[in-house]
């Protein structure tokens, strides 16, 4: 079951087991490079990034990552991404709003209603929580190159992928990063790099299935 709830100065928030206060915007507390993801449905699986981003901020630039950097123009579904702050402000929102402007909540949302697969290869990956809720590794599975498939705390186990995921603090990649495996939490709108390993066989996809949002 989830609960949700407005406080009084409108912050949307979220409870449930692995969910507490889980807000309908991320803010860039960084001047410079922040890690972000976009969460929820899409409908075709990407969104402009001028769709989200284009009433948030006067300068836009994202960079994916697919081995090495590209420039983005759209928020793939569980991908990750680097977006340039350079407003001056340290409490700029990203959000996605609705027809009618602002939402202020996570109506202007659609819950993610499939399991989202991502690809990933040997390495360092920039991936995102797709969810509208925060996710652990209960909610991964890991698809690998001889066509079968385990569950991430059994990937971890054998060797195919980390169980820990990094996001960037502004100074260094945190110390106090997730270890999904122990039912700490990848949460919804920022980013994270995870690694895999090089093994025989090898991961090459992790599929997330949300809970309930």
């Amino acid at each position: 079951m989830t609960v949700r709830a407005r406080d009084s100065v409108a912050n949307f928030t979220a409870n449930e087991d692995n969910a507490v206060g889980i807000a309908y915007y991320r803010t860039l507390g960084l001047n410079g490079y922040n890690m972000i993801s976009v969460p929820g449905e899409t409908g075709t699986g990407t969104t402009a990034v001028s769709s989200v981003a284009g009433d948030d901020l006067s300068y836009l630039r994202v960079l994916g990552w697919n081995g090495r950097y590209t420039l983005g123009t759209t928020f793939d579904e569980g991908q990750g991404y680097w977006i340039l702050n350079r407003s001056g402000s340290t409490s700029t929102r990203l959000d996605i709003d609705g027809a009618g402007g602002e939402c202020m909540d996570y109506s202007c949302y659609t819950a993610q209603g499939a399991a989202v697969t991502r690809t990933v290869g040997k390495g360092w990956n920039l991936l995102g929580n797709p969810c509208l809720t925060n996710i652990t590794g209960a909610n991964i599975q890991v698809g690998l190159s001889d066509s079968t498939s385990e569950a991430f705390a059994t990937a971890v186990t054998n060797g195919y992928v980390r169980n820990t995921v990094y996001r960037w603090n502004g100074a260094n990649y945190t110390t106090d990063a997730p270890v999904l495996t122990v039912g700490e939490n990848a949460e919804p709108w920022k980013g994270y790099w995870f690694y895999v390993n090089n093994t025989t066989p090898y991961a090459t996809d992790i599929t997330i299935t949300c809970g309930a949002q």
